[in-house]
């Protein structure tokens, strides 16, 4: 996944300027509210957290998508996995997790992944997912797909189905305040 980040990572970047509207409610925190965007990507929704008044740092596994959010940030950003977040338990109040999760081929890592946000979390998070139940996925009968980026370099996306994110959620630490679907996208609000 890093290697296909990496090769377009600036094209990439054009296509996501502004914050989704999701993120931009959940982010009415308590000022100096210590947050991680993991999966920060090229840093736009850092830049809305930081005008918010928020103590926010970016993680992401894309060098070069670090490398944007640089430009367009002055946060503290860090290379790293999902899977594995270098922080120490309870290190931020809250969390965002935007379009990472159905990345991960085995239901066991997009446990492992949600089991990190927990860890590292002692609030609340944002969870967002791309459904199995979009239009253009209509005559699709496996979850599990290989997108190319313009046709080219082709990433995995588990596309979850309606109550699999919660089912997921169940099994964590994780407390489920609010689910939806929003667009082509499942969202999930969590507590610790």
């Amino acid at each position: 996944m890093r290697a296909d980040y990496d090769k377009f990572a600036e094209e990439f970047s054009k296509t996501r300027s502004a914050p989704w509207k999701e993120v931009s409610d959940f982010l009415d925190l308590p000022k100096s509210a210590k947050i991680i965007d993991i999966g920060c990507g090229n840093g736009r929704h850092l830049i809305e957290a930081k005008k918010r008044g928020l103590d926010v740092i970016g993680l992401d596994i894309s060098r070069n998508l670090l490398k944007i959010a640089k430009r367009k940030t002055c946060v503290p950003l860090v290379l790293g996995n999902a899977l594995a977040l270098p922080f120490k338990e309870s290190a931020f109040d809250s969390s965002i997790c935007i379009a990472v999760v159905h990345h991960f081929k085995a239901e066991k890592d997009r446990i492992s992944c949600l089991k990190e946000i927990a860890r590292v979390t002692q609030k609340i998070s944002l969870v967002s997912v791309w459904a199995f139940e979009q239009e253009k996925f209509a005559k699709r009968k496996s979850p599990d797909i290989q997108l190319g980026w313009n046709k080219e370099h082709p990433r995995f996306y588990h596309l979850f189905r309606e109550e699999e994110l919660e089912e997921l959620i169940g099994r964590t630490e994780m407390k489920q305040k609010k689910v939806w679907r929003s667009g082509n996208n499942y969202w999930a609000v969590v507590d610790f």
